[in-house]
């Protein structure tokens, strides 16, 4: 696996339209979609819930990427963190891609770049 300098997106997504965190089904579908556009193979997906209410989704995609969003249901908000390794994975695309599915009314969001002193 070829790596690259470390990318972190980080999003907050307000007031999502899309409520896909209600059926889990409906949303690993969408997020395999998603993980599909970007040729970026299989993704085992975790869904943790409270109370019977969804609370964190999270996946491992190539053993060098990793997204986490936390959902807070009553608020229809979710902080979205992404970090990856692999250089051919487009985080702006993946991040549209994930504005697309949730459709949220306010987004803040930004990527950085980490451990880039380790390839200097």
């Amino acid at each position: 696996m070829k790596t690259g300098f470390g990318r972190h997106y980080m999003a907050d997504l307000y007031l999502c339209q899309n409520l896909h965190w209600e059926n889990p089904d409906d949303l690993e579908t969408e997020m395999n979609h998603l993980i599909s556009a970007a040729n970026l193979g299989k993704v085992e997906w975790r869904f943790e819930t409270l109370n019977d209410k969804p609370v964190r989704i999270s996946g491992e995609i190539q053993d060098a990427s990793y997204l986490l969003i936390q959902v807070f249901p009553e608020q229809k908000f979710l902080a979205v963190d992404l970090f990856s390794w692999l250089p051919q994975f487009d985080l702006q695309a993946f991040g549209e891609g994930l504005l697309n599915i949730f459709a949220p009314q306010v987004v803040a969001a930004e990527t950085k770049i980490r451990a880039e002193h380790l390839f200097k």
